[in-house]
């Protein structure tokens, strides 16, 4: 921009071929904790079934000049076992951690979030904070070909629900008829709202052929603004 009145703007255009460089062990370590570098400080195990063990690494490098220990770990989740191989972990040096999932002892289903701390001697932060993650599905496996004729068979009746414009700080409760049309009693396991503000309950958690029940829906409008859409899985 200038004060010329014939040329009051101009756009200068630069032009060049950006060349990449070679990736340095910081780059492949983008998470900081502290004087520690991880490849991540939430570890996802992604789809596991609940008749399942499953054992990962999880890397960490340390860009410093001085030696980090590791001295273990705390609040570690019965169902988690978390190894350290090499605790003295040299400048520039690169290490990992073995985090083995237990589902079998997780008794639980669904997108599971927990966490552990890793102990080092980091005067910045010697307390990491490691997430862990995993979505526990049920393991239909070892069923056989007679089971899997008689297994259970949810229907919902009415799956989504409009319910319309409401002023703010309204009540909202909607009914979902869960019915089961298999052969076996339908087991259900957990009913999971995907937010606080929602709460859900059946009266059965066991039906059997043909029977049916009712899952209460609440939702409280009280602060929410515009269009609302949540779920129960």
């Amino acid at each position: 921009n200038t004060n010329d009145p014939q040329h009051e703007t101009f756009v200068i255009y630069i032009k060049g071929d950006v060349i990449k460089r070679p990736p340095s062990k910081v780059d492949n370590y983008p998470t900081k904790l502290g004087n520690l570098r991880l490849t991540t400080n939430h570890y996802a195990f992604n789809e596991i079934k609940n008749t399942q063990k499953r054992t990962d690494t999880l890397r960490i490098f340390n860009e410093t000049t001085q030696t980090i220990l590791l001295n273990g770990t705390s609040e570690v989740p019965s169902f988690l076992k978390v190894e350290i191989p090499v605790k003295d972990l040299n400048p520039d040096d690169e290490g990992f951690i073995i985090i083995t999932y237990d589902a079998t002892k997780r008794d639980d289903f669904g997108f599971l979030f927990d966490k552990f701390n890793l102990l080092t001697n980091d005067n910045i932060m010697p307390e990491k904070l490691i997430y862990v993650s995993a979505n526990v599905t049920a393991d239909f496996s070892h069923l056989s070909e007679k089971q899997l004729a008689r297994a259970p068979k949810i229907k919902v009746e009415n799956e989504v629900v409009q319910f319309g414009e409401v002023k703010p700080g309204q009540n909202i409760e909607i009914k979902y008829v869960v019915k089961n049309e298999g052969r076996d009693p339908l087991q259900i396991l957990k009913i999971k709202p995907s937010c606080g503000c929602t709460v859900a309950q059946s009266s059965k958690n066991s039906l059997k052929k043909d029977e049916s029940t009712e899952i209460k829906f609440n939702f409280n409008t009280t602060g929410r603004n515009g269009v609302q859409h949540h779920n129960i899985v």
